[in-house]
């Protein structure tokens, strides 16, 4: 299988493109979702990432596999909380998707539980993300509104 263009990811590409889920550019919510694969793959690669970006950093005191476990459940373990609560991860050049809060892979489930995200380069689409407890700071990113939702005036 072929390897991501992007810069110095190791992903597979998906399908037949050149590049993997992080780095590919996403449609809207129903194309992504009806895909079938696309929105949980994203959501396992970013794991991935979150954990290769940890282990290049020499930052990481905990085994891998386990946080890896932590990141893809609902399971809150403290001192596995704790850990990345006290953790600044740096997302480069994602495309993150359309996301819905019901899915059991939602992507935003992973980053609450980041203390802190630098996104750097990122595009997003859909309605945005909710991170309050998360601290964040967005570099050159693009944010393009798919849905919006109009107040109405009474």
């Amino acid at each position: 299988m072929a390897m991501c263009n992007n810069n110095d990811c190791k992903n597979d590409v998906y399908d037949a493109g050149s590049k993997c889920s992080l780095h590919n550019e996403k449609s809207d919510y129903q194309s992504d979702f009806h895909d079938g694969r696309i929105l949980v793959t994203f959501r396992d690669e970013l794991i991935e990432y979150i954990i290769d970006k940890l282990e290049s950093s020499g930052n990481i005191e905990h085994d891998p596999d386990l946080l890896l476990n932590f990141l893809k459940s609902d399971i809150d373990i403290g001192r596995i909380a704790e850990y990345f609560l006290t953790k600044t991860i740096v997302l480069t050049r994602i495309s993150f998707p359309c996301r819905d809060s019901r899915d059991t892979f939602d992507y935003q489930k992973v980053l609450r539980k980041i203390g802190k995200i630098h996104f750097n380069y990122c595009q997003f689409k859909g309605n945005g993300i909710e991170l309050k407890k998360t601290q964040v700071f967005y570099q050159d990113c693009v944010f393009s509104i798919v849905n919006i939702l109009l107040m109405q005036k009474y």
